[in-house]
C-alpha cells in the first residue's frame, strides 16, 4: 500500500513538471490604462513551474483574443508579456524585453487602432488561457470592486451629502471630477496601477489574492510589486440563514475560509445589533468563534466551510456583522474588507446586514428587500424630500431642494425572492433616483450591484414608483412593437421592512423594477453586437450652477475653440451621458452622427434644403427604419414625457453598434403614455403627427431642427407613415 502510494506521487510530481500543465498562471493585468488608450493594455504569464513551457499555439479566448506564435517559451520561473500593441508597449516600458514583439492582440489601419483582437473591460472581464489543444490552463475573472477593489466614502459632496464608491488605484489614472460648479476638483487618492497576483503558488481566482501594484504603471515583464510567499486566509461564500429571520429565529452565519499554508486558520465574526435612533451611536461589536466541526451550521468536518449562530433578535432588529480570518502567522483578513473614508482611513463600516422581519407575505408577485444601516435610510429619505437642507459645499445659487439629484450612494443588504428562489446579496448601493420624479413620492431608488457580484446576470436596477401600471404596459408593448425597450416586472419592495407603496395613485400597490440601459442591457438587446455604445440625452446642464436648458437635441456641438485642453468631445458632455465604455472617453460616432445630421438644414420658417450628399451621408449614420418606427410608436402612444418625440432633446438613449455603427433608439420614461401618467386621463388629446418637429412641442419656438430636416426629406417621408400604418395593423390593433 505504502508503495503504490509512493510510485502515485512520483507519476503525479513528474506530470506536474511536464510541458504544458498549469505552471503557467496570469498573474499581471493592466485592463485600465491610465491614459484611457487602450493600446497600452497587457496581461503578463508566469511560469511558476521548474521547467520551461513551451506555448506555441496557445490561445487567450476571452477577454481578449490572441494566439502565442509558433516557438514562444517561458522559462522555468520566467514571465512574458502579452499586449495589446507591441510598439507602444515599447515604447512605454523601454527597459522591458520579455514581451511579444511580433504581434498584438490589436491591429492599426490608417492609423486607426482596430480591436480585432478584443479590448479589456475597464469594470470587469473574464482572461482565459488554453492550450494548444483547447485545454483550459488558466482563466481570471477580475472586476473592479469588490474583492478587486476598495469602497470609498466619497470625496466630495454630491448635492451636499457623502456616499460609498467602488474604486481601484488600477481603474484608470485621473482622479478629477467633471467640471461642476465651474470648478475642478481632483481627488488624492493614487491610481494609475495594474493589478497583481500577491501569492502565484496559490489559486488566482479570487480578488482576495490580487492586489494593486505599489509601482505607477505596473511591473511588465518582472517579479510583482506585491508579491508575498503567504497571505492571510481567502473569506469566501458569506451568508446568513434564514435570510429574512423572524424574531424566534437564530440566524446562522457561514463562510467558505481557504488558507495558502497549512495551519488551521482562527475564524471569528463580529455581529452588534444597529441603533434605530438618533444620534444612532451603535454599541461595540460583540464577537464569536467560528467553527469548521459539523456542528455549527457548517455542513461536514474539516470541509473548510466555518459556522457560528447569532441569537434571535427582536421583531425589526437590523444586524451588522463582519468576518476576520487570522493563519499562524498572524496574517488577518477581514471580509468585507474595511472601506476608507473622505480621509483615506480603513474604517471596517461598510459590512454585512439582515433583518429581523415577522412579517408574513404571501402574495404573488416578486419580493425586493432593501436592509440598511439606519442612519443611512434617513439620509436617503433626506434627500429625496430635500428637508432639512443638506449642507452644501459651494453655495453658488443652489438651493435646498437641489439636494434631490444627489447620487450619494449607501450600503444594502439586497434580498430577493420569486419564482426561481431567493437571492442574497450584500454590499450593493442604493439611491435616490429620476428626474421630475426625484423629490415625489413613494421614493424611487437605483440599486448597484458589485461587477464582482452580480444579480441576476445585472449591475444595475431601477425600482420606479410613478404610474407603475403604465410603465409596465408600456414596457410590453414599445417591445412588442419592435423596438429595443427596456424590460419590466411589478415586485414588492421592502426597505428596511416597511413597505412604503399604497394601494392607490401614482403606484397602485407595487414597484416596477426597470432594466437599465447599460452594457447588460447592450448584451441582452443587441446580442451580436453588444460591445457599442449607448448614450443618454438630456435637457439640463448640470455643469453650472443652476440647472440651464441646453439639450441634447441631435445637433452638431463644435468644439470652443481656444479653450485650453478642449477636446471635440467636451461640449456635448454637459447633456449628453455616455453609459457603456465611458472610460474609454470615445465620442467619436456620437459626434459623427450629428455631424452627418447637419447635412440637412432648417430655416426659421420650417423650410429645408440638404447637401447634395445628405441621404447617403444620413443612411450610413442612422438606422433610418428603426427611427420612424421609433417616432410611429412614440406618435401613437402619444408619449408626453419630455423628449425626442416631441421636439426636446432630453430622456432618450441612442445606441451605436460596432459591428452596425447606425444610430438607434432606445425608449425611456414610459409613466406618461397612452393618456395616463401626468396627464389628465380621460381628456381628449389633440396632438398631430409631426410634434418631433416643433422645438419644445411648440411651433412657436421653430423648427427641431435636425428632425425637421430628416422627416421632410423627400426619401425618408413615406417610411413614416408605412410604420405608422404597420403599428395600427399588428402591435396596435384593436383586436
Amino acid at each position: 500500500m505504502k508503495y503504490s502510494l509512493r510510485i502515485f506521487v512520483l507519476l503525479f510530481l513528474a506530470a506536474l513538471a511536464l510541458p504544458g500543465r498549469a505552471a503557467v498562471v496570469i498573474n499581471e493585468i493592466m485592463y485600465h490604462p491610465a491614459s484611457e488608450l487602450t493600446t497600452e493594455e497587457y496581461i503578463e504569464l508566469y511560469n511558476t513551474g521548474a521547467v520551461a513551457v513551451d506555448v506555441s499555439g496557445w490561445k487567450i479566448t476571452s477577454g481578449v483574443r490572441y494566439t502565442f506564435p509558433a516557438g514562444t517559451m517561458i522559462g522555468a520561473g520566467a514571465f512574458l508579456v502579452v499586449t495589446a500593441s507591441p510598439a507602444v508597449f515599447h515604447a512605454k516600458y523601454p527597459a522591458v524585453a520579455n514581451y511579444i514583439a511580433s504581434s498584438g492582440w490589436q491591429t492599426v489601419v490608417a492609423g486607426l487602432v482596430q480591436p480585432n483582437g478584443g479590448i479589456l473591460s475597464n469594470s470587469a472581464d473574464h482572461i482565459v488561457l488554453v492550450n494548444a489543444a483547447g485545454t483550459p490552463i488558466n482563466d481570471v475573472s477580475y472586476a473592479d470592486d469588490g474583492d478587486w477593489g476598495v469602497r470609498r466614502r466619497d470625496y466630495f459632496a454630491d448635492w451636499g451629502h457623502r456616499g460609498w464608491t467602488w474604486d481601484s488605484p488600477a481603474d484608470g489614472g485621473t482622479n478629477s471630477t467633471p467640471v461642476f460648479q465651474n470648478q475642478a476638483l481632483t481627488d488624492p487618492y493614487a491610481k494609475s496601477k495594474s493589478i497583481e497576483l500577491v501569492n502565484a503558488n496559490f489559486p488566482n481566482a479570487s480578488g482576495q489574492n490580487w492586489k494593486a501594484s505599489t509601482v505607477v504603471n505596473g511591473t511588465p515583464g518582472a517579479a510583482n510589486s506585491v508579491t508575498a510567499g503567504d497571505i492571510a486566509p481567502e473569506i469566501l461564500n458569506v451568508a446568513h440563514f434564514p435570510f429574512v429571520p423572524t424574531h424566534n429565529d437564530a440566524v446562522t452565519i457561514t463562510a467558505k475560509v481557504v488558507n495558502d499554508e497549512a495551519s488551521v486558520p482562527v475564524v471569528t465574526l463580529h455581529w452588534r445589533v444597529c441603533a434605530t435612533v438618533s444620534p444612532y451611536t451603535d454599541p461595540a461589536f460583540t464577537t464569536a468563534v467560528m467553527f469548521d466541526d459539523g456542528a455549527h451550521g457548517d455542513a461536514l468536518t474539516g470541509d473548510g466551510v466555518y459556522g457560528v449562530s447569532i441569537p434571535a433578535q427582536a421583531n425589526s432588529a437590523i444586524i451588522e456583522f463582519y468576518l476576520d480570518a487570522r493563519d499562524a502567522g498572524n496574517h488577518t483578513r477581514t471580509w468585507p474588507a474595511p472601506a476608507l473614508d473622505e480621509t483615506l482611513t480603513a474604517v471596517q463600516t461598510q459590512n454585512c446586514l439582515y433583518q429581523v422581519d415577522d412579517t408574513v407575505y404571501a402574495a404573488a408577485q416578486p419580493i425586493y428587500r432593501m436592509v440598511m444601516k439606519p442612519a443611512d435610510k434617513v439620509e436617503l429619505v433626506q434627500i429625496n424630500a430635500t428637508s432639512p437642507a443638506a449642507p452644501y459645499p459651494y453655495g453658488t445659487g443652489e438651493t435646498a431642494a437641489d439636494q434631490s439629484y444627489s447620487h450619494a450612494d449607501f450600503n444594502t443588504t439586497w434580498i430577493t425572492t420569486d419564482g426561481t428562489g431567493s437571492e442574497l446579496r450584500y454590499l450593493a448601493g442604493v439611491r435616490n433616483r429620476g428626474h421630475g420624479s426625484r423629490k415625489k413620492l413613494p421614493e424611487g431608488f437605483n440599486v448597484v450591484f458589485p461587477n464582482a457580484d452580480t444579480w441576476q446576470k445585472i449591475t444595475s436596477l431601477n425600482l420606479n414608483t410613478q404610474y407603475t401600471y403604465s410603465q409596465l404596459f408600456g414596457s410590453a408593448l414599445l417591445r412588442k412593437a419592435g423596438l429595443a425597450g427596456p424590460e419590466s416586472r411589478p415586485v414588492q419592495v421592502r426597505w428596511n421592512a416597511a413597505n412604503a407603496i399604497n394601494a392607490g395613485t401614482p403606484s397602485f400597490g407595487f414597484y416596477v423594477a426597470n432594466e437599465v440601459q447599460d452594457s447588460a442591457f447592450a448584451a441582452h438587446h443587441f446580442p451580436i453586437d453588444s460591445s457599442g455604445n449607448i448614450y443618454r440625452s438630456s435637457r439640463y446642464d448640470f455643469t453650472v450652477p443652476v440647472n440651464t436648458m441646453s439639450e441634447g437635441d441631435l445637433t452638431y456641438k463644435a468644439p470652443n475653440v481656444g479653450t485650453t485642453g478642449q477636446t471635440p468631445a467636451d461640449p456635448y458632455r454637459t447633456v449628453w451621458f455616455k453609459h457603456t465604455n465611458s472610460s474609454e472617453d470615445d465620442w467619436s460616432d456620437l459626434i459623427a452622427l450629428t455631424q452627418t445630421l447637419a447635412k440637412g438644414h432648417s430655416a426659421a420658417d420650417f423650410s429645408t434644403t440638404y447637401d447634395a450628399d445628405y441621404q447617403t451621408a444620413v443612411e450610413a449614420k442612422v438606422d433610418v427604419e428603426e427611427w420612424m418606427r421609433f417616432f410611429a410608436v412614440q406618435t401613437i402612444i402619444d408619449n408626453t414625457e419630455t423628449n425626442i418625440s416631441n421636439g426636446y432633446g432630453d430622456d432618450f438613449y441612442l445606441y451605436l453598434g460596432k459591428t452596425d455603427p447606425r444610430a438607434k433608439f432606445v425608449p425611456y420614461d414610459l409613466d406618461t403614455i397612452c393618456n395616463q401618467g401626468d396627464t389628465a386621463a380621460g381628456t381628449p388629446q389633440t396632438h398631430g403627427l409631426y410634434r418631433m418637429i416643433n422645438k419644445d412641442d411648440a411651433a412657436a419656438n421653430g423648427p427641431a431642427v435636425v428632425l425637421n430636416a430628416f422627416f421632410k426629406f423627400p426619401a425618408f417621408a413615406p417610411i413614416y407613415y408605412t410604420h405608422l400604418h404597420a403599428q395600427l395593423t399588428t402591435a396596435f390593433a384593436t383586436a
